[in-house]
Parts: structure tokens; sequence; C-alpha cells
């Protein structure tokens, strides 16, 4: 009983194995796929159904005559190997200045996405803030202007878009 089992259990494990070794080969199309390319011939070769396994397409690379493939690029035995470089993507950390630091800016006043918020985007640094005070007939939805004024980080603000700049002088452009 016990060989048995074990007879069982090998043929089993062999059928597993040429299953597998024979889907290496398989092809897309649905079709039995004969596996006997790239290893020494024995005269034998396997057949089994693609819909048994799932493989890559088929690779478009084209190799010399008598390349195996193996060890060797499409170009030939003789060409330099290369190494694919990796660029590393360092992030420039944003900064915005210190509470109370005097900026000259300059831009082009926007409406905020909440009502009377006035944004301006400062052309030179990209510096985002929110204008408050200033004189309305210069300070304005549209108006290119230079600012000069402070950030002042501990001033509550409804406009949600950038740091409550407030203004000191202000002059269109």
């Amino acid at each position: 009983m016990a060989r048995m089992r074990d007879l069982i259990m090998g043929v089993g494990t062999g059928l597993v194995a040429i299953t597998l070794l024979a889907g290496c080969g398989a092809s897309s199309s649905g079709s039995p796929v004969s596996s006997s390319a790239g290893a020494p011939s024995s005269g034998a070769s396997v057949s089994v159904p693609s819909a048994a396994t799932t493989v890559s397409p088929p690779s478009t690379e084209t190799r010399p005559p008598g390349s195996s493939g193996i060890g060797s690029s499409p170009a030939g035995p003789s060409a330099p190997a290369t190494t694919p470089s990796r660029s590393t993507v360092v992030p420039i950390p944003l900064t915005t200045p210190a509470d109370g630091a005097k900026l000259t800016l300059t831009g082009t006043v926007e409406a905020g996405v909440e009502p009377s918020c006035l944004i301006l985007t400062d052309e030179k640094t990209g510096l985002r803030v929110n204008l408050t005070g200033g004189d309305p007939k210069i300070v304005k939805v549209g108006a290119d202007v230079t600012v000069t004024g402070q950030i002042v980080k501990n001033m509550m603000s409804y406009c949600q878009q950038g740091e409550v700049f407030k203004v000191q002088k202000a002059a269109a452009k």
C-alpha cells in the first residue's frame, strides 16, 4: 500500500513538473505548443494546450544567426554591456518666510475660492498669499500690483489659500 502511494505521488509530481515546464513555451493563440527549441534534442517533444498556462507575449527581439540569445545582446556578442541609469528626484522643500518678515511681492491679484478673498502668487518665487488690507482701488481682482507687507502666521482666515499677507504698501504695476 505504501509503495502504491509513493508511485502515485511520484507520477503526480512528474505531471505537475511537465505541465509547468511545457507552459514556458506556450503561445497565446490557443493552439498546442511544441517545446523542444533551445534545449538539447533528445528526439522527444511535449505538447500541451495553452489554455492550461498563462504566458507573457512573445519577444520581438531579433538575434544574429547562430545566437542563442543567452549572454548576448541583439547587436551581437561583442556589443558592450550597458546598465540602465536611474534618475533620482529630489523634492525641493517649499518654505514660507518667517512670521513678520517684510516682503515685496509682484503679480496679478486673483479672486479666491471664498467670497472677498484676494490671492496673489509672486512672479519670482511662486509664493501664494492671501492679501489683507491695502488700498481697494489698487488691490483688486485682475490688477497687476507690487505689494510690500508681511506674513502674519497667527491670523485666522476663511480664505484657505496661502499665508495671510498684511499689505502695508501697494502700487499698480
